[in-house]
């Protein structure tokens, strides 16, 4: 029964992950990049929600209060028509949202499947991802009618390049937590939205509005303090940091 169970979340984790991609790589053909990250970024917060009703963990003040802002947040990238004046939501802008958004259940329900896979091997998980991604894609492109070889060694080069950053941003990411704390490493990976804001003007000349950089701020910081508490909540009891910083465990 319990192989039966491990295979079924095996299934789901490879399903929610694939979708997540597809779900990002359609979001970023109605949003600009930032936006679509920083929704996509706000994943650890609504994982530490979801855990509290699927894992059973505790649920404080301050993940309530921080998934509030994400709320917020991802409302402002929306542009709702009460703020900028226009007759009605941008549709476009709408269904890019929409897609993010689902990108980030998507990413969120993968992380907590991954909870119960814990004592699974690693590769296992890695290699059925792989085969579900390979199959739908196949199967959606084909009847999508979309299914084709690339034009051209530029896009090849561009495949390829994505596929290789991708791989060493896991490599890295994983280096990272055999030396350092879930915590610190957390951190400084939610740096990426600003990153991607920087690059975005740099290599794209897009200049982001008002209603970006307050939104990306707000998941940021909601993104922030969700990976500061649960950080500290993994040091000792008797840790002087800890005991400085309990208002982040209410």
């Amino acid at each position: 029964m319990l192989i039966w169970r491990n295979w079924f979340l095996i299934q789901i984790r490879a399903f929610c992950g694939v979708n997540a991609l597809i779900f990002f790589f359609y979001a970023v053909k109605y949003l600009t990049v930032a936006d679509a990250i920083v929704i996509d970024a706000s994943s650890p917060i609504f994982v530490y929600v979801m855990a509290s009703f699927l894992l059973d963990e505790k649920c404080g003040v301050l993940p309530v209060f921080t998934t509030i802002m994400a709320f917020i947040g991802v409302a402002l990238i929306t542009r709702p028509p009460l703020l900028t004046s226009e007759a009605e939501f941008d549709f476009d802008n709408l269904i890019g949202v929409s897609l993010a958004f689902s990108c980030m259940l998507c990413i969120t329900f993968t992380i907590i499947t991954l909870k119960f896979l814990e004592n699974i091997f690693h590769g296992i998980v890695k290699l059925v991802f792989g085969l579900w991604g390979t199959i739908q894609c196949l199967i959606v492109s084909r009847l999508c009618g979309t299914l084709s070889v690339p034009s051209g060694w530029s896009d090849v080069w561009k495949i390829l390049a994505t596929a290789v950053l991708f791989y060493l941003g896991q490599a890295f990411i994983t280096l990272a937590l055999k030396y350092e704390d879930a915590g610190p490493v957390g951190l400084f990976r939610s740096t990426e939205v600003i990153f991607c804001f920087v690059w975005q003007f740099l290599f794209l000349g897009v200049v982001p509005d008002i209603y970006s950089c307050v939104g990306a701020f707000l998941v940021l910081l909601g993104v922030v303090l969700t990976i500061l508490r649960k950080w500290i909540n993994t040091l000792p009891s008797d840790n002087e940091f800890r005991n400085k910083c309990s208002f982040f465990l209410l």
